[in-house]
């Protein structure tokens, strides 16, 4: 009997290494018919990965080929605090990420990582190398998400630490939250995460905020109130 729940549990853990092999997305799109969207679209870059350690740790980075860079867009909907527009603007990007296999998880996460646009915006800035959104990567578990050579995605979430006001305010200040999904331009060289590759001139990137404020406004309220139901239920009884 112990013998054959060792073989169990050999086969699981087998699978499992299997399953992360293939990689999994995290699930964020840019919700472009919200009032509440907000978003930074960004061609043009080099996207590559070094790893080591037979692909338990490497450095992703995602980078404007070209500085400045043309023909990046942002949009804004309807209900922004911040800048409603939609306008291209000449700028860079750049996102790095420190990304590591955790053995315990099953999963690669961002151990580290930062992201900034900056760029000349109408209305908001005037030159080509003025910040406008800079934030930090999520870290550990489900921070991380990369999809097969043909679906050619790899997303991240982020918290915004900095940037031009309206901009700052479009994300939902310091205390918001954003997605980050980044397309390599179908690499000839990338399989997976456990081998190095490299697209030059070929990615991009949006950078978004991933749900209306209005629906974590309305799951909060809604979490709230099953607890309080919970706790009346529990009273009753």
């Amino acid at each position: 009997m112990k013998k054959t729940r060792i073989l169990q549990a050999g086969a699981l853990c087998g699978a499992m290494v299997g399953f992360q092999a293939h990689g999994a997305l995290l699930g964020i799109n840019p919700p472009s018919t919200s009032p509440y969207y907000a978003d930074f679209f960004t061609p043009g870059l080099d996207v590559f990965y070094n790893t080591a350690n037979s692909g338990a740790t490497g450095t992703f980075t995602a980078e404007t080929f070209s500085v400045p860079n043309n023909g990046n867009i942002f949009t804004t909907g309807s209900t922004q605090a911040g800048n409603k527009v939609s306008s291209t603007f000449s700028g860079s990007f750049l996102l790095t990420a420190s990304i590591a296999f955790n053995t315990h998880d099953n999963q690669y996460e961002v151990t580290s990582g930062t992201v900034t646009i900056d760029g000349a915006l109408p209305g908001v800035t005037s030159g080509t190398g003025n910040l406008l959104l800079t934030a930090n990567l999520k870290t550990g578990i489900n921070s991380f998400g990369w999809g097969t050579k043909a679906q050619n995605e790899f997303d991240f979430l982020f918290t915004p630490t900095s940037g031009a006001s309206s901009i700052l305010a479009d994300f939902f200040g310091t205390s918001g939250a954003g997605g980050i999904e980044v397309h390599e331009g179908t690499s000839t060289t990338y399989t997976d995460m456990t081998k190095s590759f490299i697209n030059a001139n070929a990615g991009n990137a949006d950078t978004f905020v991933p749900e209306p404020a209005a629906y974590s406004l309305a799951g909060s309220v809604m979490a709230l109130l099953g607890v309080a139901l919970g706790r009346k239920k529990l009273a009753k009884i």
